[in-house]
């Protein structure tokens, strides 16, 4: 056996458990973050709930917003019940969690059936969306605060594993998270690391409302949340599609950003 070649995978394997320990320690940290916000959940959710209202009350007016809300009101009793449950029997969610998945598919299958034109919904929820992401996500440890924990000082290369394996982790072993199949990809260019999920409740969520293309609002919102999160670590975050926006796959890929190469 070449004693360099012995070295080197010695090395690599020593390299591949650090970044494994960082990813963990890093979801560990988040699912902390996550559990404390869940004992404020509630009052997250009004301020959320504000927020939206605010927002469709200057997009659509005080009697076009009361219309949507009836016809949302009327579809959660109606359909609620059969739908969640039907999610939750295809991801093996929890029913809470798949009622949980719908609220915003009812609000948008509500907005679109009273503008009568997708177009015209997805723009206004793509515009809700870009609200949230500051105000909410890295108040709940999904912004740039969960990332903080990943050692700066580190390689580009190191950085990149750990970021990649954290989404790894949660997908695979959060049961609160099962809402995604994901799948690994192989034979990436250097520099880059990714996942392929292939099944998302979001995106199920959608098209059992029938209103399947309006999923790519939710879709919207990692375009605005990845990129400041991971910059600070040198890496970029780049999707050709989203099953929501008809693509077989979401293909979530992280790169080291060229001015982190040169460090």
């Amino acid at each position: 056996v070449d004693p360099d070649v012995s070295e080197r995978t010695v090395m690599d394997a020593s390299e591949e458990a650090a970044c494994q320990r960082e990813a963990l320690r890093v979801v560990g940290y988040g699912e902390s973050t996550l559990a404390y916000m869940s004992r404020v959940s509630f009052l997250q959710k009004l301020w959320l709930l504000w927020l939206t209202m605010f927002q469709l009350w200057r997009e659509l007016g005080v009697r076009r917003l009361m219309l949507v809300l009836a016809r949302c009101t009327k579809m959660t009793s109606k359909r609620e019940e059969a739908d969640a449950r039907a999610l939750a029997d295809e991801f093996g969610c929890s029913l809470a969690n798949a009622k949980e998945l719908l609220g915003f598919p009812y609000l948008a299958a509500a907005l679109a059936s009273v503008l009568r034109s997708e177009e015209r919904t997805l723009d206004i929820l793509c515009s809700l969306t870009r609200h949230w992401p500051a105000s909410i996500r890295d108040r709940m440890g999904l912004g740039p605060t969960l990332f903080s924990v990943v050692p700066p000082c580190s390689s580009p290369q190191h950085r990149l594993r750990v970021v990649n394996m954290m989404f790894e982790s949660i997908n695979h072993a959060d049961e609160t998270l099962r809402i995604r199949a994901v799948q690994d990809v192989e034979d990436l260019p250097q520099g880059c690391a990714g996942f392929n999920v292939t099944k998302c409740a979001y995106a199920a969520a959608f098209r059992q409302v029938g209103m399947p293309s309006l999923g790519a609002a939710m879709c919207y919102s990692d375009e605005l949340f990845f990129p400041p999160a991971l910059a600070p670590l040198g890496i970029t975050f780049h999707r050709a599609g989203t099953i929501a926006q008809g693509r077989p796959v979401c293909d979530f890929r992280f790169r080291v950003a060229e001015t982190a190469t040169r460090e």
